[in-house]
């Protein structure tokens, strides 16, 4: 193959010797050019046209030498936007001459300027700028520069077809074309056409945006804490996203977010408050989409365990070693006496979140604690699980005093929890006055005989289910003087750690595995008590309340110091003076000493049980006068 250049002064021809391209010039008379004068008339020269001439494609052509053979598409390239660039280039295997006409150049029209604008569902004009467009009627404005332009065409078909006037001597022209109705970019040509039917041959053309869709928002689920909110917002759209804004709504106020990573962000919000969640998103072509959902930030709670830290340790927890198996309250008032000796945080509204509803200020400026919701915190287990227990007694008609059994000889005399009256009220197991197991769903005492508020309803279980309902308790027995114990020995027993020496039975043990049953509501075990006074903080070895006041009457733990005068108290432990037969159980005295007593007397009973490991603490101090709270959530 060899490749011929024709320049405009000499042409050459390049061929390949021995892969090398060798150069040679040839004669011109191997092509023969030839100028249009007139339409369809050319005349041969020997010179190039510089300018007002287009080579005709069509009639130039290439022959080979002897055969006189048509050689097609021998000239690959020739001319640059319609003006001679000084060669063409002619590309053979074999021999040619060629015939190379070009025609002369006619004064054709030419656009000046081409303009889209779009418009709005409305019909209002789109800003030219953004070449969007909402309908499918766009606006066109043509300008050009010719005189005797007669005809324009516009159309999305490159191949323009539908002709119309201009009017006589314009330069001007603007109307409207419906482009096709599938999203996305649309290009828009434009063609003149003079008096002498010339066709503007440089393109012209401009682009314009069909957009028939607003942006689509999808929220994620919401991240919250207590002052703030983190939501995903997925926001699609053909065209593309120019703006987006986030606004959290609650009534009158207005909290602006940051939209960033697909996500609208706010901060410095309220606690514990629901929020309506705005977003606004706003595509290229100005359609705009809003969608709401809404979120609730924490309530400014914290976990139990939080409690054990110097930051929010109160007054009269011990966190220097476990008693038993959780850090205790120790310490404690003997309010009959008017003084405290170790004051102890531990107070507990259970029942309501707010704590008007708990507190009540007299007309004096005194507290007055609402006592059917207040509660005390016994201790906190390494988990994070609070144990609680009444701060008063559940009421009963015959003065706060509940009674094991009604009568001996009812069908089972042994001291059995889960056979007493005490359990199947506490547990809302029938109406706690007959054996058995039927029974209502209300928890603790009848609220028409007692004036205690249910912790569980029908139908509003919403306290209730904040209590451990699995916690498994121990009843086992303590035999006689075993119970003057320290208050860690007493914890071995109870738990069945430490078995004691019975004389009425050969196995010798004071508990039994089979001792223990799965409830919500227990009461307190004598260990509880024991390593409730204060002395237990340093020592618990040394605390002892068998047949002695002692400290222990000092304890924040005994009943009558929570107000109640002259008053007595089951515990769980049952006294084990024999083991099938026993009719006896342990109570505290109101000076603080314990002893065991038969099961048809009346003492007073407070319901113990675990709160949830979920169940935090939403404010308060555990002061009498602002307890802890617990969120109703």
């Amino acid at each position: 193959m060899s490749l011929v250049i024709i320049t405009w002064n000499k042409s050459y021809s390049y061929e390949m010797n021995n892969s090398i391209p060798e150069e040679k010039e040839i004669e011109r008379k191997e092509f023969a050019i030839y100028l249009e004068k007139e339409q369809d008339k050319y005349e041969t020269t020997e010179t190039y046209p510089k300018q007002g001439y287009l080579l005709n494609k069509e009639k130039t052509k290439c022959y080979e030498y002897g055969s006189n053979k048509e050689v097609p598409e021998a000239v690959e390239q020739s001319l640059s936007n319609g003006v001679i660039d000084g060669s063409i280039i002619v590309t053979s295997q074999k021999s040619i001459y060629c015939n190379i006409y070009f025609d002369k150049e006619e004064d054709k029209p030419e656009v000046n300027t081409f303009t889209l604008t779009g418009s709005n569902a409305s019909g209002t004009v789109l800003s030219n700028s953004s070449k969007y467009t909402h309908t499918t009627n766009v606006t066109y404005d043509v300008t050009w520069s010719n005189d005797d332009v007669a005809q324009i065409c516009v159309s999305e078909n490159k191949d323009c077809n539908k002709w119309e006037e201009v009017g006589s001597n314009s330069k001007t022209k603007n109307g409207t074309i419906t482009v096709s109705t599938t999203e996305g970019a649309k290009t828009i040509y434009v063609y003149l056409k003079d008096k002498a039917n010339n066709t503007s041959e440089i393109e012209k053309k401009e682009t314009i945006t069909l957009d028939t869709n607003a942006p689509s928002i999808i929220f994620g689920d919401p991240t919250v804490t207590e002052d703030s909110i983190e939501i995903g917002v997925t926001i699609t759209d053909t065209i593309g996203v120019q703006e987006v804004t986030c606004k959290a709504i609650k009534d009158t106020n207005e909290v602006t977010g940051n939209y960033e990573n697909n996500k609208c962000i706010f901060s410095g919000l309220e606690a514990g408050t629901e929020y309506t969640i705005e977003v606004t998103a706003k595509d290229n072509s100005g359609r705009i989409s809003t969608q709401t959902t809404s979120a609730t930030t924490e309530k400014a709670g914290f976990s139990p365990l939080e409690l054990l830290n110097d930051e929010k340790k109160p007054q009269g927890l011990n966190t220097e070693k476990q008693l038993g198996d959780m850090y205790r309250f120790v310490g404690g008032c003997n309010a009959k006496n008017g003084g405290c000796d170790n004051i102890v945080d531990n107070f507990i509204c259970f029942g309501y979140d707010d704590l008007s509803d708990c507190v009540k200020e007299n007309e004096d400026g005194t507290i007055n604690l609402d006592n059917d919701y207040i509660y005390r915190i016994i201790g906190i287990t390494p988990e994070g699980q609070m144990k609680l227990i009444k701060n008063t007694a559940i009421r009963e008609e015959d003065n706060y005093t509940y009674k094991w059994r009604r009568s001996r000889g009812d069908g089972d005399d042994v001291a059995n929890w889960i056979r007493s009256n005490i359990y199947k009220r506490l547990n809302g197991l029938s109406n706690g006055t007959t054996p058995g197991y039927d029974g209502d769903t209300n928890l603790f005492i009848d609220s028409e005989t007692s004036n205690v508020q249910y912790l569980k309803t029908e139908g509003d279980t919403t306290w209730y289910d904040k209590i451990d309902s699995t916690h498994e308790w121990l009843y086992g027995d303590i035999y006689g003087s075993y119970a003057n114990r320290t208050a860690d020995v007493i914890y071995q027993i109870e738990t069945g750690s430490l078995e004691t020496k019975q004389s009425y039975y050969v196995s010798n043990k004071a508990w039994d595995p089979d001792d223990k049953i799965t409830a919500a509501i227990g009461m307190m075990y004598l260990h509880d008590f024991y390593y409730s006074y204060a002395s237990s903080g340093t020592d618990s070895s040394t605390t002892n309340c068998y047949y002695s006041s002692g400290g222990c009457g000092k304890s924040w733990l005994l009943l009558s110091n929570s107000g109640v005068s002259n008053s007595e108290e089951w515990v769980l432990t049952r006294a084990g003076w024999n083991k099938d037969v026993t009719f006896y159980a342990y109570y505290i005295y109101s000076t603080g000493s314990i002893s065991d007593c038969i099961l048809t007397y009346g003492h007073g009973v407070r319901p113990v049980f675990y709160l949830n490991l979920n169940v935090e603490i939403s404010r308060g101090n555990g002061t009498s006068s602002n307890p802890y709270i617990i969120s109703n959530n």
